[in-house]
């Protein structure tokens, strides 16, 4: 017989979950909000941790609202549906403030700008999902489930992919274009360039290249880095710097972007940045002094980040990360650095991921 609990929200997590406590036991319970009480399902528990699966709001908070997107209770890709945009900002916000709560370098008064457009859906320009040949399904995983859920649009999504996705769903028009050797079950990614929107089937994430799935805050991001360096960012070196991104826009003197990525331009530099020889190996590369860094690392972050900055001494840094928590871990091993603001940027509008960005001036 299913065991139904009790629950009180006292606070949102940075995975957008609901967090309750009682009796030593801690729960996570998705789709809730602040203050809210109702009832749930224990699906997981280990060492005093558990997750639930929310069944019924007994009393619901004054921000909950009624999500737009049909798919919302069983698609796992959205966290925030449940609640107007101004909340889960300011919920996103909290979890940052949090974070910064703990960082030695970081004043109580350090402020934090915000980079976002307020546009909540069709934004993402690369979208991943998943199929099923013999059982003829076509869509996003299920919420903590290996299993399909069945769709044909996507909020999140531009309108292009939205369109394509009508396409390849009607009649299960992806079957007819699916390659032959492709395996019973596996992914497809659509990913919009030059208004066109390209298949890839069963490949690396990103296969078509490596780009913000956030146009339009992107922009706003690059615009807010010519703003920051418009009088004197001399000579900027750009870490996991991909294309290029971050400091296409900085009007540098010298520029070398290092990655893992190849590229035959001259201020492009292929290296594993993860090597443990690779800041030796860089200091042979650079002839110049480093003025400006600028630090994107995947979600992994960038351990040996205080390591670059010490050898490097620059007298800005700009660092950018997909996952706070690894960028608040890099920063602590950080000397002879202040904090001069942080940035919550809002790719990905709806879900529980925000980037951080941190701007930070050698003392």
């Amino acid at each position: 017989m299913t065991h139904y609990k009790n629950f009180l929200i006292d606070h949102i997590d940075s995975l957008g979950q609901g967090v309750f406590k009682q009796d030593d036991q801690v729960y996570f319970i998705p789709k809730t909000l602040p203050d809210e009480e109702g009832t749930f399902e224990i699906k997981n528990s280990s060492k005093g941790v558990n997750f639930g699966q929310l069944k019924q709001i007994l009393k619901s908070s004054e921000s909950r609202i009624q999500s737009e997107c049909p798919h919302y209770n069983e698609c796992s890709g959205c966290s925030f549906l449940h609640t107007h945009y101004e909340n889960e900002v300011d919920i996103k916000t909290k979890n940052l403030q949090r974070m910064m709560s703990f960082l030695d370098i970081c004043e109580n008064d350090t402020p934090i700008k915000y980079i976002k457009n307020n546009q909540r859906f069709f934004y993402r320009n690369r979208v991943q999902l998943h199929y099923d040949k013999k059982n003829k399904l076509f869509g996003f995983k299920r919420a903590k489930s290996k299993l399909i859920h069945s769709i044909n649009n996507c909020l999140l999504a531009t309108m292009p992919i939205q369109e394509k996705l009508l396409e390849l769903t009607h009649e299960n028009n992806w079957l007819k274009i699916i390659p032959k050797k492709a395996p019973i079950q596996g992914h497809l990614e659509l990913s919009l360039k030059n208004d066109h929107v390209q298949i890839y089937w069963n490949k690396a994430y990103a296969e078509g290249g490596f780009t913000q799935v956030n146009t339009a805050v992107n922009e706003l991001l690059l615009k807010e880095l010519s703003e920051i360096y418009k009088d004197s960012p001399g000579n900027v070196l750009d870490l996991f710097g991909g294309n290029g991104n971050l400091s296409s826009q900085v009007p540098f003197k010298k520029r070398l972007v290092a990655d893992i990525y190849k590229n035959a331009k001259d201020d492009f530099f292929n290296i594993d940045l993860f090597r443990s020889d690779a800041l030796d190996l860089f200091s042979k590369k650079i002839d110049f002094k480093v003025d400006t860094l600028l630090v994107d690392p995947p979600r992994s972050g960038f351990r040996e980040f205080s390591s670059w900055s010490e050898k490097l001494k620059p007298s800005s840094i700009f660092y950018l990360s997909c996952n706070p928590h690894t960028l608040f871990r890099d920063l602590k091993g950080l000397k002879d650095y202040k904090v001069v603001q942080f940035f919550l940027i809002e790719f990905f509008p709806s879900t529980h991921h925000f980037e951080v960005a941190v701007q930070l001036e050698r003392l």
